[in-house]
């Protein structure tokens, strides 16, 4: 993820995806994106409580990438979904797979050394 990676890798990112955020096309996409706004405040509307992230947040952002952005239409959405999920799952059984077998990557991870200290 962008948002996690340290330079050069995040500006090597950051250019990739950089036009895709130009004043410019976030003015285009404006419309769509309060459509795509309305409509899932119109879907949670009336519901007792919400999970803000899984009900409102996520459903927006991925139809925003998906959709603007991938340009997939609406009605093939519902694949990235199913395949989303089959890959969430397989990733959490190996995860918890490592974590019973003790065989984690972070257990194999050293610390970063700290230069001046030697």
């Amino acid at each position: 993820m962008m948002n996690y990676s340290d330079p050069p890798e995040h500006q090597r990112r950051r250019r990739i995806v950089s036009s895709a955020f130009s004043p410019v096309r976030m003015r285009d996409m404006a419309e769509s994106m309060r459509h795509i706004i309305s409509e899932q405040l119109d879907s949670i509307a009336g519901q007792p409580g919400i999970e803000v992230v899984h009900d409102l947040t996520k459903p927006i952002s991925v139809r925003f990438i998906l959709g603007h952005l991938m340009r997939v239409p609406e009605a093939d959405q519902e694949i990235f979904h199913r395949v989303r999920q089959k890959m969430r799952s397989r990733s959490t059984t190996r995860r918890s797979s490592s974590r019973r077998t003790g065989n984690s990557s972070k257990s194999r991870a050293r610390p970063p050394q700290d230069k001046r200290s030697k």
